[in-house]
Formats: structure tokens, C-alpha cells, sequence
């Protein structure tokens, strides 16, 4: 896994606050947020899963958020 991307997505998490796989896959190709997310909490980032449903098309999906 590219180091470039995890740190995008730790910059993204620090200055946004969270981060779904849409965003992840819109802004920075990314195409396995989980794994990042995975490599994060690895270094000791505390990082909550939060389940949302899309009030439109009410269809599930997983927002994560710094702790």
C-alpha cells in the first residue's frame, strides 16, 4: 500500500474529521479505504466506524471517524 495515500487519508481525517469511501474514491482514488483505515488504527490512530444509510437511495454505508 502506498505510504502517499494512508497519509492522505490521515490528513483528510485530521482536518475533516471523517471519511467515507466515496469521498476516499472521489478525491484521492482510493479504492480500498478499508485497508488504509486498517494501516491507521495499526499505528495507533483511534478511529471510529460509524453505519449510515443514504437517505435517498437507502442504501448502507460505513463512515469513519477520528476519535
Amino acid at each position: 500500500m502506498n505510504t502517499a495515500l494512508i497519509n492522505k487519508v490521515d490528513n483528510h481525517l485530521n482536518l475533516i474529521g471523517h471519511i467515507s469511501a466515496r469521498e476516499a474514491m472521489s478525491e484521492y482514488q482510493i479504492i480500498s479505504l478499508r485497508d488504509i483505515i486498517y494501516k491507521l488504527r495499526k499505528r495507533g490512530r483511534i478511529i471510529t466506524t460509524e453505519q449510515r444509510v443514504n437517505p435517498i437511495t437507502l442504501k448502507k454505508y460505513v463512515r469513519y471517524r477520528s476519535a
